[in-house]
């Protein structure tokens, strides 16, 4: 209950700082490698769908309960009150799909990423 009703307070994030809009910065690193720009002192919600899919990359019908059962543990971040958000990045950023209260998680990083 505490992490839902901080996050609600920080309206989406982890805490009351400001990122300055470099929420979805892309960086290179030297070898052409990409990331996007990750806060580690205030965690978004695409910050819990990136843990998400690093959890569950490649599996298939992982059941939604054990999915939030996962954030429950997380000394962070919340397991309800952003559900839906959660899952629209999933599905939009990672190529997760779901189907009858389960998910299927793709085996790639992000949807960009190169077969």
């Amino acid at each position: 209950m505490f992490k839902k009703t901080a996050w609600n307070v920080f309206e989406g994030q982890s805490s009351s700082k400001k990122t300055h809009e470099l929420d979805n910065q892309v960086m290179f690193d030297l070898s052409g490698n990409y990331t996007l720009f990750s806060d580690k002192d205030c965690y978004k919600i695409k910050d819990i769908a990136n843990y998400l899919q690093l959890q569950f990359k490649g599996k298939e019908d992982v059941p939604l309960e054990t999915i939030w059962k996962v954030l429950e543990t997380h000394p962070v971040f919340p397991s309800d009150g952003f559900r839906r958000q959660i899952k629209k990045i999933l599905k939009t950023e990672y190529r997760a799909v779901e189907r009858k209260g389960k998910m299927s998680f793709s085996d790639k990083d992000l949807i960009n990423e190169e077969s």
